[in-house]
């Protein structure tokens, strides 16, 4: 019996959702303006459902009312009659009393249901279709939390063929491989939840692809919330499929955000070990991006299917749901070093901004071969948690140089203030297992060696 009961439960789950499910088939002769019509027609869709809602507080007043008798009808069902009639009595005058209210609030519900500030989601995955992702899409979107999601799932790409070629026919032919993917865009109607599928073959460009994804959401900065989601395997620099046949790297997704002009509220990184230095000076560098999740350890992902669990928590303002879904999770016995964070970027912007030109100051005003002493250059994947690198670079200062010199003390003081930042704008934590996770952002020797490359600074 409990079997046949569920199985009822999850048709009436699946069915309105599926039943509204539309595909097109797609080459890249077409892709373009086949998106761009999707994007009109999801527009359009929302217009006249936010319209609907606005016109309809009488259907809301009259639920609520019918909803109260009902309550207190089913209350009163195994009384005596006496008790049956006073207590019908006792209805009529509270019925009397808060119907006037009860309109009031019901059509004030109904406004703000129309006009609360929703979200929109850009959700981008490699190698398979995450469903637990995008039934939560399908879901938030039915509820009204979400005016519109987008979600692309990159299926497969082509291996090379031809073997005994020469390298550039092989080359040519790489250049020439195709990447197989489906869009899903979910919007609501009026009858309810739209699920659109645009499944297309196209060359692997970064660019285009990102512009199916954010199609047309800089037209709704201002008026929804914006949250990306990206999963991908990472290696703090960039995010690549399971065969890294296919990756791209943070600042292309960043210069695609500049360039449409989106403003994101959330930029959820599910992948490994994108806590990184360099990933987080680049986020911090862009004004586009206002919250940042990231695992600077292992990305749990399969365990507790972390690649939607931000998805569970978009209601409220992003703050919120930044903090709830990094601090949500349920206890679990250690399996491997997994964490995550979230960061507010525009805390952390100007401090880092500033101990990094600091900090190359110092190291061109240093005596010569300083920089050797600093750390580790024969290692560059060694890994620092951020906090006591800063500290460790701090007591160099102290114990070798003049730390009245004006350039050494303005490093000294940007340091002071970005270990202030550091733990202010860190918002939320979460640890796998307790006793080995990076309690932070982490930097690697070649983040250093990057980022001081940017100020004429190369180590022989």
């Amino acid at each position: 019996m409990k079997k046949i009961y569920l199985f009822f439960l999850l048709a009436a789950i699946w069915l309105p959702v599926q039943a509204q499910e539309k595909v097109i088939y797609v080459d890249g002769n077409n892709l373009k303006n086949e998106i761009t019509r999707l994007f009109k027609r999801a527009d359009l869709a929302y217009n006249e459902w936010e319209k609907s809602l606005l016109s309809s507080p009488v259907s809301s007043q009259e639920s609520v009312l019918s909803s109260q008798k009902q309550f207190v009808s089913k209350n009163n069902f195994s009384r005596p009659f006496g008790a049956k009639q006073a207590v019908s009595q006792r209805m009529d005058r509270v019925m009397a009393d808060i119907t006037s209210q009860t309109i009031q609030d019901a059509s004030k519900q109904a406004a703000k249901a129309a006009l609360g500030k929703k979200w929109q989601v850009a959700f981008m995955a490699t190698d398979f279709l995450p469903s637990t992702a995008l039934l939560r899409l399908q879901n938030k979107v039915e509820d009204g939390s979400l005016a519109r999601a987008s979600f692309l799932v990159w299926e497969k790409l082509e291996e090379p063929k031809g073997e005994g070629l020469s390298l550039w026919e092989q080359l040519d032919l790489i250049d020439q491989q195709k990447i197989r993917g489906t869009l899903y865009v979910i919007y609501p109607t009026v009858e309810g939840a739209v699920t659109e599928k645009v499944r297309f073959e196209c060359t692997p460009q970064v660019g285009e692809l990102l512009d199916l994804l954010f199609q047309n959401m800089n037209l709704h900065s201002d008026q929804f919330y914006t949250a990306v989601i990206l999963s991908a395997h990472g290696d703090g620099d960039g995010m690549f499929d399971r065969k890294a046949t296919f990756s791209y790297e943070i600042s292309e997704v960043l210069s695609k955000i500049e360039e449409v002009g989106l403003q994101v509220d959330v930029l959820n990184l599910v992948a490994c070990r994108m806590g990184s230095l360099l990933t987080m000076y680049q986020l911090v560098k862009s004004d586009k991006i206002d919250y940042a999740i990231v695992s600077s350890d292992d990305a749990v992902t399969g365990v507790l299917k972390r690649i939607s669990h931000l998805l569970r928590f978009l209601r409220g303002t992003p703050r919120n749901a930044v903090i709830s879904s990094v601090t949500h999770n349920p206890s679990m016995p250690p399996v491997g070093q997994a964490n995550e964070l979230g960061y507010d970027l525009q805390a952390l912007k100007e401090p880092l901004m500033q101990w990094i030109e600091q900090y190359a100051a110092m190291i061109k005003h240093g005596p010569e071969g300083m920089q050797h002493e600093l750390f580790d250059l024969t290692n560059s994947e060694k890994r620092y948690l951020l906090d006591d690198f800063i500290k460790q670079q701090m007591n160099y200062v102290r114990s070798h140089l003049d730390i009245h010199d004006p350039i050494n003390k303005a490093f000294m003081q940007s340091s002071g203030h970005l270990l202030q930042a550091l733990a202010k704008s860190k918002m939320a934590q979460w640890c796998l297992n307790d006793s080995k996770c990076t309690n932070g952002i982490y930097v690697r020797t070649g983040d250093i060696l990057a980022l001081c490359a940017k100020y004429d600074i190369y180590w022989a």
